[in-house]
């Protein structure tokens, strides 16, 4: 339908009327329906922005639609037009207050649907109750009413329409949304009668939220699993305890902002060591907040790929290893001549007096002729200072390094397992710091700062 040039003087602003059974009442940015039926009136309210001359852009529901105007010659009459309907309304004053507003729906209170699911509706929220194995999961969802028995829900940000239509005795409740509809029956219930299943998140879209029908026990694993960018195998955790394939003395845990590092220098006992980590997304760890790693899965799941700045590329198989069955490494035993002796936690080279008896003999038997040059402990440090992490190029003699600060306090200990290895600031305070080089033979100091 084509129009003329509505006048450039002429509003929409003001009360029209449509054959008595229609008011419109148009505001400056507001347009508010008021239909009658027997002898009363419900309301709808539509807002809208001016966009061009005989066009306005009016939003319902949360959906946006045009809507053409053009006056007759005297500007009494205005004609509208939608992708709807078209549709006259005469200038027309009145006073909607010497009305009736007709009953509205009653869509407030308590709802179920066949037991499984409850909703627990007030007059600015939904109360979702979902129901599995004797106990329940809750989600809110805010809401605005807008039209009649049209609310507009937010739902992670976002507003979904639904309209919700109530049976004739207003005890079945319909609730129609962009994709389904779903009746609930009207049922009271106490919600603090029933018992709260722990939280469950689900991955919407590339999000985690809160949802009744979550797979995932906690957020960080939904976001390790929802990674919108990680390929085919996107539907695994990284989360969990891992072995290495082929360095079989390294284990694994990931947690939400940790990776605990358990090293075995022999089959008796372990080095333990942490990481912080961050889930950046795009399947990549961000390390220690220095370093991104990436890391990828196998077809079933149970086997990662993932290269760790110090550790190198790892190969890891899913474990379910207990730490509290292995025993700590405590090194405080050491060998004083023929003789050893208990230095204390980390001051020795040795973690059992056996171990220590057995080394110490050996040393003293007088067959060892090797040169003492053998022995040297050297470290180039780069660069030091530093306030991220720094490169230890160690010479082969050195098994151990250790950190110990001005008040002698041993703050960092860590078994040598290549010639070049990385440390990492993390937890540490910036400070000066002895660093100890341990060997079979001896021990050795450099001086490091940490900014």
């Amino acid at each position: 339908m084509a129009f003329s040039q509505p006048d450039s003087t002429a509003s929409i602003l003001g009360q029209w009327t449509n054959t008595d059974t229609t008011f419109i009442n148009i505001t400056s940015d507001s347009a508010f329906f008021y239909e009658f039926n027997n002898g009363c009136y419900s309301i709808s309210t539509f807002s809208y922005v001016n966009s061009v001359p005989g066009l306005i852009i009016a939003t319902s529901g949360g959906v946006s639609f045009p809507v053409y105007y053009v006056f007759s010659n005297n500007d009494s009459t205005v004609t509208f037009s939608s992708a709807l309907d078209t549709s006259t309304f005469h200038l027309n004053s009145f006073d909607i207050s010497l009305y009736s507003m007709c009953d509205t729906v009653q869509y407030i209170g308590n709802w179920t649907n066949n037991d499984t699911t409850f909703l627990d509706i007030t007059d600015d929220s939904i109360f979702y109750y979902y129901f599995s194995n004797g106990c329940y999961t809750e989600a809110v969802f805010p809401y605005t009413a807008t039209s009649g028995n049209m609310v507009e829900m937010n739902l992670n940000g976002q507003s979904i329409p639904l309209t919700l239509n109530l049976s004739s005795n207003d005890s079945v409740l319909s609730i129609v949304s962009t994709t389904d509809t779903t009746l609930f029956y009207l049922n009271s219930f106490d919600i603090s009668q029933y018992t709260p299943c722990s939280s469950v998140w689900a991955c919407i879209g590339s999000s985690c939220i809160e949802h009744p029908f979550g797979q995932y026990a906690t957020q960080a694993e939904c976001i390790a699993a929802c990674d919108s960018d990680s390929s085919s195998n996107n539907s695994f955790s990284y989360l969990g305890k891992w072995k290495g394939i082929v360095e079989t003395l390294r284990y694994l845990q990931f947690t939400s902002d940790s990776i605990l590092i358990y090293q075995f220098d022999s089959t008796d006992c372990y080095n333990y060591n942490s990481l912080t980590c961050t889930d950046i997304g795009n399947s990549q760890l961000q390390i220690a907040a220095v370093i991104t790693s990436t890391y990828s899965f196998s077809s079933n799941g149970d086997t990662m790929s993932i290269a760790i700045t110090g550790l190198g590329d790892l190969q890891m198989v899913r474990d379910s290893f207990n730490v509290s069955s292995w025993i700590e490494c405590t090194y405080n035993w050491k060998c004083n001549s023929t003789v050893c002796e208990d230095v204390g936690l980390n001051n020795g080279t040795f973690n059992s007096e056996s171990e220590c008896q057995a080394s110490c003999t050996a040393d003293t038997s007088g067959s060892d002729t090797t040169s003492i040059n053998e022995y040297d402990l050297n470290v180039f440090v780069y660069p030091n200072p530093f306030s991220d992490y720094t490169t230890l190029s160690l010479s082969s003699n050195v098994v151990r390094y250790q950190l110990i600060d001005l008040t002698g306090r041993l703050v960092y200990n860590k078994l040598v397992e290549n010639q070049v290895e990385y440390l990492h600031k993390n937890q540490l305070k910036s400070a000066v710091y002895m660093l100890h080089l341990v060997g079979e033979k001896g021990s050795d100091f450099e001086r490091l700062l940490i900014e």
